[in-house]
Parts: C-alpha cells; structure tokens; sequence
C-alpha cells in the first residue's frame, strides 16, 4: 500500500478480528505489506486519543513495561530505548501520557510539535454505537489538523489506531467503516487522514511488535 498525497478513499481491509479478552485494532491498511509504511526516523513520539483508548497500555508495550490497568491524568514518559525485532534500537525522547477528555486536548500542540510519530487512538465499538462518542472523535481529529495547520507544525507520520474491534462483528465493522468514511468525506480535515490504519491486538506482543517496528 502506497501512501498517497492526495485524497484517496482508504482502504479498509475489514476481516473478522479475532475475539480477545482485552483491546485489539481493526487494520484498514494492508498488513504484512513491509514497504507500505515507510519507516519513522526521528525519535519524538506523541500518542493522543479518546479516553480508555489503550494510551497508556501501548505507552507500556514501548518501555518493556508490565501493564496494570489504570485511569491516566498526566504521567511524564522519561527518554527510553525501543528494541526491534531484529536488534536495532530506537531512541525515543521524554513525552507526555495524557488522559482521553478532552480536556487535555490543548496539549496536543506540545506533544505534536516537531514529533516525528503522532498515533491517535479511538474505541471503534463504542464509534459504531454511540453518537456522542462518533462527534468526539472527528471534534478531536478536526482539532488536531486546525494545530497543525495554524500552529506550522511539522508534517509527521500520522497513524490511527481503531481499537476494541473485538466487540463489534464483522458485519457491525464493515458498518462502521462505512460510516467513518462517510462521516470525513467532506470535512475540511479529511486529508489528515492520508495514513495507515492498523488491526493491532494490543495484549498480543507480536503482533504489536511488527507494526511497531515498521513505524519507528
């Protein structure tokens, strides 16, 4: 897969998701394609998102950390090393884990500025079912291209994480592609969205690994 610079419907990919206990993300770019995401190569990483989205549990994944579940506010992320699979280290530099309301939305241009990986995450079950939710969501992505745009922030490698796939079924998935796509065809901010989306089960740490290796 190809990232393009102009507008193309993406490609959604939609297969059943496998049913885990935990968070798993639904993939609508083509995985196991090893040249369809090009490689990250700063080191400033900023991961936004709603609440209860995995944040802190894929914060965790990066650090080699044990994960208890728990409700973020703010926790600083001091400088760490990431490992790939084939041996060669990433460093990342200190950031923010922040918390899903959206009140912590006006520390998005701090974490965006000069980062070189920017991931927003989003519960997709909860996308599908509930309207309010859905409106957070695209208020959060509109916010997001307004900063980048007034703010002269960087272009940087933007991904999407489509979690908790493993509670909607394939027909309620291929719905909400459907509607996620109808909902941002027409929005000024549409063009953001010129990134892989990737089917990550968060509690599975090989699968994890792979699509993190290829964006960092």
């Amino acid at each position: 897969m190809v990232i393009l610079i102009i507008w193309v419907p993406i490609l959604w990919g939609l297969g059943a998701a496998a049913v885990v206990s935990g968070i798993s993300v639904l993939c609508w770019g083509a995985m196991g394609e090893k040249e369809s995401v090009p490689p990250v190569n700063g080191k400033k990483l900023a991961i936004l998102g709603m609440d209860q989205s995995g944040k802190t549990l894929y914060f965790h994944f990066l650090q080699g950390k044990e994960y208890f579940k728990q409700q973020t506010e703010i926790d600083e992320i001091g400088p760490f090393t990431y490992k790939k699979s084939d041996g060669t280290t990433t460093k990342i530099k200190k950031s923010i884990d922040i918390g899903g309301s959206y009140r912590f939305a006006p520390r998005y241009k701090e974490l965006m500025n000069n980062s070189d990986c920017v991931i927003f995450m989003f519960d997709i079950s909860k996308y599908f079912k509930d309207d309010e939710y859905r409106r957070d969501v695209h208020s959060r992505l509109e916010y997001i291209c307004n900063k980048k745009e007034s703010q002269g922030i960087a272009n940087c490698n933007f991904k999407i994480f489509a979690t908790h796939a493993d509670l909607l079924d394939c027909n309620e998935l291929n719905e909400a592609k459907t509607m996620f796509e109808n909902n941002i065809k027409n929005k000024p901010y549409k063009d953001i969205l010129n990134c892989a989306i990737f089917r990550i089960n968060l509690l599975n740490k090989d699968e994890v690994k792979e699509i993190t290796d290829k964006i960092l």
